[in-house]
């Protein structure tokens, strides 16, 4: 989905927008445990929870092995990157 949104930006001089700038920054995801982490993928869409269900041992792994536990909780950087772009004229 990413590649593709990106892929749509290059393309958007070809329907009068102009980029402006772009921005890039890390986001600090917090999650206090796995089962909070779980309980908000869940929220986001629904249809993860059958992921959850046959998958969780290799998810909790993932988990710990990707997250950088802190006192107050797992901690995962989020690259992201902004392009705002601007109609021509």
């Amino acid at each position: 989905m990413r590649r593709k949104a990106f892929e749509a930006i290059g393309r958007a001089a070809a329907h009068g927008l102009d980029a402006v700038c772009e921005t890039r920054y890390v986001a600090d995801a917090k999650y206090s445990s796995y089962e909070a982490w779980r309980d908000n993928s869940i929220a986001i869409d629904p249809e993860r929870a059958v992921r959850f269900a046959t998958q969780d041992a290799e998810l909790r792994r993932r988990f710990a092995a990707l997250g950088d536990r802190q006192a107050d909780g797992w901690h995962f950087p989020q690259p992201v990157r902004v392009n705002l772009l601007q109609k021509r004229g």
